[in-house]
């Protein structure tokens, strides 16, 4: 029985490895506008964790505001995009990491702490102030 687990997986390996990729691009890293696109392609959903107060002071164009005491409860609002990027952000970082915590104790499990408003401002995310 080992042998031909052995005979399948040489055999698997040697035509895996003897096939060309996609348009001769066999060996190639992908260009930086290709990655660029597949990125673009992706939705990014921003949620911001403060206040709304902190929220009408300036946001991320587009966001949705839940705070980070509200997010056990108000999850559900984020259900449609689940399978999403979904970017958590307040003023410093500390309540976004809170709301990361519950988003993927509830199982999203694309989720990233993005820190502060002013660091999203300046990787050049637009906001609304």
């Amino acid at each position: 029985m080992k042998h031909w687990l052995i005979i399948t997986l040489a055999l698997g390996l040697a035509t895996g490895c003897s096939t060309e990729a996609p348009d001769g691009a066999r060996g190639e890293a992908a260009s930086g506008a290709v990655a660029t696109e597949t990125a673009a392609e992706s939705e990014v959903v921003y949620v911001d964790v403060r206040t709304p107060e902190e929220y009408a002071a300036g946001h991320v164009e587009g966001a949705i505001n839940i705070p980070h005491t509200e997010m056990r409860e108000r999850y559900g609002e984020l259900e449609q995009y689940r399978g999403d990027e979904i970017v958590v952000y307040c003023r410093s970082g500390r309540r976004s990491g809170i709301a990361q915590g519950i988003l993927e104790g509830v199982g999203f499990d694309n989720v990233e702490n993005g820190g502060g408003l002013g660091d999203l401002r300046a990787r050049g995310v637009p906001t609304t102030e």
